[in-house]
């Protein structure tokens, strides 16, 4: 479902001229564009692709990437960390059962596994069998078994995971049947209009293409949770660190450890952009089922 058919009845009126245009390598395409709706602001990257989960076979993706030098890891922990404790401030979370849908290399489910005391029990998930290499401290169920959590989840946390998908009004409405009546869920998102992606445009970290089919604005994203079924609770602006990556894109360069580290010397500049402009890298909502 389109967020404009959502808001207004109505399909999305995309601009017959791609925001983006980029050579792909993954896929069975060379190349991805992604059109924007004039209306909701929401973008939409092409060719279609049917079954998404092609693209992740064998983990080789930058989702699931381990191979970090112990600099780039440290840096990386000590983000995520900070995020994970912010995430269950945000969502006025005590004790409990966190799940962490789409966790990809599992940094993030660490993380929250780490701040979220002996009280909780801290449960990752995504397409593969086995669990990531990096998780110790939670524990992990495939996507297959999602009866095994059923609905008895405290806190669900999707970050980055919506936009990979088709369809993410049927996404979201996927992400209830895990959660208590009580629940809160954290959603977040990158934003379509964020300055950075004007200023690096197909090289921006955040376009990801083609793995990412989905580019939210603010009324796109709201659109879609409210679709779903959520009540939202909190908008938070979020900058996620993404200059390193995009500069290494820009230059044909693999994001390595000096990208890195650039991205968080640079953070300042990133986070100081996204205030003026009003447009932060990503939109993270906390929300509630609507009952």
């Amino acid at each position: 479902m389109d967020p404009c058919e959502i808001i207004r009845g109505q399909k999305c009126e995309l601009d017959p001229h791609p925001l983006v245009d980029v050579a792909v390598s993954a896929g069975p395409f060379d190349r991805c564009q992604v059109f924007q709706c004039h209306r909701c602001g929401h973008g939409k990257a092409f060719p279609v692709i049917e079954d998404v989960s092609v693209l992740y076979d064998g983990r080789d993706t930058q989702d699931y990437q381990v191979i970090d030098s112990r600099m780039s890891s440290a840096i990386k922990r000590r983000f995520f960390r900070r995020e994970a404790a912010k995430m269950l401030s945000q969502a006025d979370f005590d004790e409990g059962t966190i799940v962490d849908f789409g966790c990809g290399a599992g940094m993030v489910t660490e993380e929250l596994a780490r701040v979220s005391g002996q009280g909780s029990r801290v449960v990752g998930m995504d397409f593969f069998p086995d669990p990531p290499a990096r998780l110790s401290r939670a524990q992990y169920i495939p996507f297959a078994e999602k009866d095994r959590i059923g609905s008895q989840s405290d806190l669900l946390v999707c970050m980055h995971v919506v936009e990979h998908d088709n369809d993410p009004v049927q996404f979201l409405k996927g992400l209830r049947g895990l959660m208590k009546p009580s629940a809160r869920a954290i959603i977040e998102v990158p934003n379509i209009a964020c300055p950075w992606a004007s200023y690096f445009k197909g090289n921006w970290d955040n376009w990801y293409l083609p793995f990412h089919r989905q580019h939210f604005s603010r009324q796109s994203f709201d659109a879609c949770l409210q679709a779903a079924g959520f009540t939202i609770e909190k908008h938070i602006d979020v900058s996620i660190p993404s200059m390193g990556r995009s500069i290494a894109r820009s230059l044909g360069r693999a994001n390595t450890s000096i990208f890195v580290v650039a991205s968080g010397v640079l953070m300042p500049v990133q986070q100081l952009a996204e205030k003026v402009s009003g447009e932060p890298s990503a939109l993270r909502a906390v929300v509630k089922l609507a009952h």
